[in-house]
């Protein structure tokens, strides 16, 4: 196992064949810092990858007795929160704006709404769009390579693919 960026603690925890849950904390053994090799007997198993200042991701790993590499592509945690952040307030933006047309509103002739709504919905959007940018940027992946370049991985909405 290898990380692309900072190095990692590495944990990993057992699953059984009928559990619907995730394992509780309690469960996990730390393997070490990347680079590692570690060896498990053949079974499904949750892994946890987890550093200072990197956001933390995992995997369901089956393990069927043959080898496997995975690696770690790190992302920042402070850029994945202010990310999270930020499409929050994107949000509220489109929210507030749209709760201002659907009002009833006695204000004065005088007063556009549009001059008001139109660049709500348009902050708000951006603020989404950049936020949710963030989020995906600074967010970890750990994927398993096969051998002659990386596994198609990270179902994402329906969608598949492999980035490189």
């Amino acid at each position: 196992m290898t990380s692309e960026g900072k190095p990692v603690n590495v944990f990993v925890a057992r699953m059984s064949p009928t559990a619907v849950d995730a394992p509780a904390d309690s469960d996990f053994v730390k393997l070490g810092k990347t680079p590692l090799v570690f060896e498990l007997p053949p079974g499904s198993y949750r892994l946890e990858a987890e550093g200072f200042e990197v956001s933390n991701t995992g995997m369901l790993l089956e393990m069927r007795g043959e080898p496997k590499t995975i690696k770690v592509r790190t992302g920042s945690e402070g850029l994945a929160t202010a990310g999270t952040l930020l499409m929050g307030i994107g949000i509220l933006g489109v929210v507030g704006a749209t709760a201002i047309l659907a009002s009833g509103s006695k204000a004065p002739s005088k007063l556009d709404k549009a001059s008001v709504l139109v660049p709500m919905y348009v902050a708000g959007g951006l603020c989404f769009g950049g936020g949710l940018t963030m989020t995906l940027v600074g967010g970890s992946h750990v994927d398993e390579q096969k051998a002659g370049g990386p596994k198609p991985s990270g179902a994402w909405l329906g969608l598949r693919g492999t980035f490189w």
